[in-house]
């Protein structure tokens, strides 16, 4: 079963103020796992629900002057639910495992003309991750219930603060977009271990700058090329610091001292357009490091199911090319 619904509401506050507001909201009940029960001896596995939720308001302002030429403001906050009910054939205890994560953020967006040639977008980022996880044991005799921990540490959060500017200029033929991109996060694992181990809560705070530019020289009017480059990070999250369970074949610990993913990306390219054709080739590559994978713990096993840490432990590329035609044939039809 699944229930949905999206509201959206649009007013003009003044000549130059508008608000939209949005609330969409999705719960789908009782799904199936189906590999759990075929292929891993599980009398049922449920997800029931799963159900994510997101409201936004967002604020769009004419400004006076060239430097505030549009003003953007969103406020948001996002919330998810996934309770997992489950049970193994033969075993005297069903389990209840129930997450929720609430996620608000804050961002803001200036555009500004600085010239006839030379505009900009710049603003300011902050988004909040709670974490709140849960596991139980039943005993299906008695019903007696015997609490341990969810899948995430409990309590667990992260927050990303960002900066950003990105920029377009037109220098005759010549057209120039580039911008960065500073990130901070402070990431808390609390520790769940109640035992002489505890070693308390684990914080960390990574940090980034990337950047972006892309040049495209125009040879006519109906031909350009381009070229450009890009760096990009992704700092390690909850999910794969803190996962301590079974998920999909394989038993996960948590993994603290793991260090932010990294990309290099760089293409150049080729585009043609004039009332009829629209076509563009271009080649590509990227190189990834430090990627984070599962890795498997020698020797250690839980329950049948092979113990997996991740770690720092891959690097890899892409590269390619790719190509794209269109033709119109009427104006109905292309």
């Amino acid at each position: 079963k699944e229930q949905s619904f999206d509201v959206k509401l649009k007013w003009k506050l003044a000549e130059n103020a508008t608000l939209l507001l949005s609330h969409q909201f999705l719960q789908q009940n009782n799904v199936p796992l189906y590999h759990r029960v075929q292929l891993e001896n599980f009398a049922y596995y449920f997800f029931a629900p799963q159900q994510r939720q997101i409201t936004y308001a967002r604020l769009e302002i004419d400004g006076r002057n060239k430097w505030l030429d549009k003003i953007t403001f969103i406020g948001s906050l996002q919330k998810s639910l996934e309770k997992r009910t489950y049970q193994k054939n033969g075993n005297v205890y069903k389990f209840l495992e129930e997450d929720r994560v609430k996620t608000f953020g804050l961002t803001a967006d200036i555009f500004s003309i600085i010239s006839t040639n030379w505009t900009a977008n710049s603003g300011i980022e902050y988004y909040q991750d709670k974490v709140n996880s849960s596991k139980q044991q039943i005993t299906i005799s008695s019903n007696a219930t015997f609490n341990q921990r969810g899948l995430y540490p409990n309590n667990a959060s992260n927050g990303n603060f960002s900066l950003y500017s990105l920029h377009h200029v037109k220098i005759m033929r010549f057209e120039i977009e580039a911008g960065l991109r500073y990130n901070r996060f402070v990431i808390t694992i609390p520790d769940t271990i109640t035992s002489t181990l505890k070693v308390g809560n684990v914080t960390v705070k990574p940090a980034s700058l990337v950047a972006n530019t892309t040049l495209l020289f125009h040879i006519n009017q109906q031909q350009s090329v381009y070229t450009s480059f890009s760096t990009g990070y992704r700092s390690p999250n909850i999910d794969d610091m803190g996962t301590l369970g079974l998920v999909d074949f394989r038993y996960e610990i948590p993994a603290y001292n793991l260090r932010p993913e990294t990309t290099y990306n760089s293409e150049v390219g080729y585009r043609y357009s004039n009332k009829k054709i629209r076509a563009s080739v271009a080649v590509f590559y990227m190189q990834l490091t430090n990627l984070i994978t599962r890795v498997p713990v020698v020797g250690e096993q839980v329950a049948g199911y092979q113990v997996y840490a991740k770690q720092n432990s891959q690097q890899s590329y892409i590269r390619g090319a790719e190509a794209s035609f269109n033709y119109e044939i009427t104006k109905q039809l292309s």
